[in-house]
This record gives structure tokens, C-alpha cells and sequence, in this order.
């Protein structure tokens, strides 16, 4: 599993983005995912070298998987007309803590 401080990192940085989330404890998933190519593009910013292997895996088989880690941050809000709401985010992000996808409810 991921380390606490690459949770608080995440945390922060969705507190930062959106402040009424702010103060909730994620629940965090570990995934293990096939490498599409999206995936390999956000993690060339981050892990060149990890990339570098991934990418020469993929022309050897197409089963190579790599471990991310999805958080979920949930709050019921009050709109400003006084309607409850839950505001849920989705958050992909690597094992240095590096945000790879954010998903965000309406």
C-alpha cells in the first residue's frame, strides 16, 4: 500500500484545488493497470526511466501492469440555496504522488 505521506501529499493538493473537501480523510485503492499509452504520456513527467522500461515491455507483451493508486474524497455540501449535495473526487495518482487523473462529481 501507498505511504501516509504520499496520501497527506495527494490530500493537500486536493485541499489546495478544492477547499470544501478540505479536512477529509481519502479512502485510497490500490489499482494495478495495464499501461495505456495516456497513462505512460503522465508518467513521463514524473519517471522517465519507469517509462523507458514500460515502453520497452509493451513491444515484448501487452500483460505488463503497473501499480497506481486511486483516492476518494467524499462530502455531503449545502448548495447556496440550502440543498445537500455529496461532492465526491477521484483522484489517480502514482506511487510518488504525482496526480494522474482527477474525476469530479457535479
Amino acid at each position: 500500500m501507498v505511504s501516509k505521506e504520499i496520501v497527506k501529499k495527494v490530500t493537500s493538493q486536493i485541499a489546495k484545488k478544492y477547499p470544501e473537501l478540505s479536512g477529509v480523510e481519502p479512502v485510497v485503492e490500490e489499482r494495478i493497470a495495464a499501461p495505456a499509452e495516456a497513462v505512460i504520456s503522465a508518467l513521463s513527467r514524473v519517471d522517465r526511466k519507469l517509462v523507458a522500461t514500460l515502453q520497452k515491455s509493451r513491444t515484448v507483451t501487452k500483460q505488463k501492469q503497473v501499480k497506481m493508486y486511486v483516492a476518494r474524497f467524499e462530502k455531503v455540501v449545502v448548495t447556496q440555496r440550502g440543498d445537500r449535495i455529496r461532492k465526491i473526487v477521484k483522484v489517480s495518482f502514482d506511487r510518488n504522488g504525482e496526480i494522474l487523473k482527477t474525476v469530479v462529481s457535479k
